[in-house]
C-alpha cells in the first residue's frame, strides 16, 4: 500500500469552487481499481493551500489513476483555480 500526499494552492476566493470540484473528483476515484481511501484537507495557517491524501493498493495503481481521462479532466477543471502547479509526493508503508 502507498499514500499520494498531493498539495495545491487554491487562488483567493476560489475556494469553494475547488472544494466542489475536488469532492467530485474524489468520488469518481472510489470507483478506480487500487483504490482504497481518499481524503481532502485544508491547511489552518493557510486556508488556501489544500491538501488531498490518497491510499492506493500499489504504485501502479495510483499512475494508472494518474494518467487516466478522468484525472485529467479533473486536472482541466482545478488548474485554473491554483496559483501553482499541483505537488504530488508518493509516500511508503
Amino acid at each position: 500500500m502507498i499514500s499520494v500526499l498531493i498539495q495545491r494552492v487554491v487562488a483567493p476566493g476560489m475556494e469553494v469552487s475547488y472544494d466542489q470540484i475536488i469532492n467530485s473528483v474524489m468520488q469518481s476515484a472510489i470507483t478506480v481499481p487500487g483504490f482504497i481511501s481518499g481524503e481532502s484537507m485544508h491547511n489552518l495557517e493557510y486556508p488556501n493551500v489544500r491538501y488531498v491524501m490518497v491510499k492506493m493498493r500499489s504504485e501502479l495503481d495510483w499512475y494508472a489513476w494518474h494518467a487516466s481521462p478522468e484525472r485529467n479532466q479533473a486536472l482541466t477543471q482545478i488548474a485554473p483555480l491554483l496559483l501553482e502547479a499541483e505537488k504530488v509526493t508518493l509516500l511508503s508503508h
